[in-house]
């Protein structure tokens, strides 16, 4: 009896040491299985989210607010700068996480070629004119720009276009005490091939010289085309990306960059961190404008993920207006910026579309072809 006592104990201390090394073994393994988790979730966020982004942005994803918001969020951020065009032919953009370009028609065709289902529309700037105070008289005296509350606005596209297809000159313009000078009357812009703001530019021009409609059929294209080549010949050469035409109109005065095309975001940062900057500058609203709108087409799920951020994180919207983009936020950009310049209107009523991109992509292949 003491023997079977005995035996059944031995056999019961045996079955719990069996059990509980077990018990031990499974733990460990699942402790093993987080560990290996969590460093691969360490790893991925230390991994940095690679996108291709257009000039103009970059200043905002360089401010270090914003690195440390996105570094704290997992999603610390590696940029490429690219013209906007250009990633539409990228041929390796699944090394990327996301691309970033100016223009809803770039962004677009990105979107359709990777077959990307949801983008998100991040901030949105329009199309303005940069010029100088020393030139709204002659202007003025020419019938282009017209002054409406603090804003000023260049009213008459179509005459600004007759006149440089007339040849017209800055010393041709009456009362120009100020820039009496044989340069020819034409807005300096960026390579319509390369940069999404000369393309913008071009589409602009198109809308007004097609009657005040949007391009859409060949035979639209023929009849808009000699001013589009006018219009990028005249310039000689062109710059690649929006920020140096814009660098030169900062630095370089008014008998090198008159009159520029340019975002209003460019504008707003300058005089931001600049408050001397609108004592001798001006900006020029054309009327109609157009929008550039900034749109992230993800190309990851981490690429979304920054997308998501960008779109709903209220220090990021901050920050980006200070950069002087317009968002969802209209009261904040009032708030931010309207008040602290008054010349900047709260909205952009007089808003022209740009054509598809294959239209467009049609007129800037003719513009090129002219050019070889």
């Amino acid at each position: 009896m003491n023997r079977r006592i005995g035996a059944a104990a031995l056999l019961v201390i045996f079955v719990s040491l069996t059990a509980a090394a077990i018990f031990s073994s499974h733990h460990a393994k699942q402790a093993d299985v987080a560990a290996i988790a969590a460093n691969r979730v360490d790893a991925l966020a230390s991994k940095p989210v690679v996108c291709l982004i257009g000039s103009e942005k970059s200043d905002f994803f360089s401010d270090p607010r914003v690195v440390k918001i996105l570094t704290d969020k997992g999603l610390p951020l590696t940029v490429q700068k690219e013209g906007s065009r250009e990633m539409v032919f990228h041929t390796d953009l699944q090394n990327y996480d996301c691309a970033f370009p100016a223009g809803e028609p770039t962004a677009m065709a990105i979107k359709a070629n990777q077959k990307v289902k949801d983008v998100y529309p991040v901030f949105f700037s329009p199309v303005v004119i940069a010029s100088w105070t020393d030139l709204l008289k002659p202007l003025q005296a020419e019938g282009l720009v017209r002054k409406v509350g603090a804003t000023y606005y260049l009213t008459d596209m179509h005459k600004l276009f007759e006149d440089m297809q007339q040849g017209k000159r800055w010393k041709d313009l009456p009362d120009n005490d100020k820039f009496a000078v044989g340069r020819a009357l034409y807005p300096s812009s960026t390579d319509p091939l390369k940069s999404n703001s000369g393309q913008m530019y071009l589409a602009l021009a198109s809308y007004v010289a097609n009657n005040d409609h949007v391009v859409s059929t060949s035979a639209e294209v023929d009849n808009v085309l000699p001013l589009m080549r006018k219009l990028v010949d005249e310039q000689g050469y062109l710059e690649n990306s929006s920020a140096g035409p814009f660098d030169d109109y900062a630095t370089m005065g008014m008998g090198k960059a008159p009159l520029v095309v340019s975002y209003e975001s460019l504008f707003i940062a300058a005089a931001m961190h600049a408050p001397g900057f609108t004592q001798s500058r001006v900006l020029l609203y054309p009327t109609p404008t157009i929008y550039t709108k900034h749109i992230l087409v993800p190309l990851s799920d981490r690429g979304a993920a920054l997308g998501r951020l960008l779109t709903t994180d209220p220090d990021l919207r901050q920050i980006a207006i200070e950069y002087g983009f317009r968002t969802n936020d209209s009261g904040l950009f009032e708030k931010t910026v309207v008040t602290k310049m008054p010349f900047i209107p709260k909205e952009v009523l007089d808003v022209a579309e740009p054509p598809t991109f294959d239209v467009l992509e049609t007129l800037l292949k003719r513009v090129a072809s002219s050019r070889q």
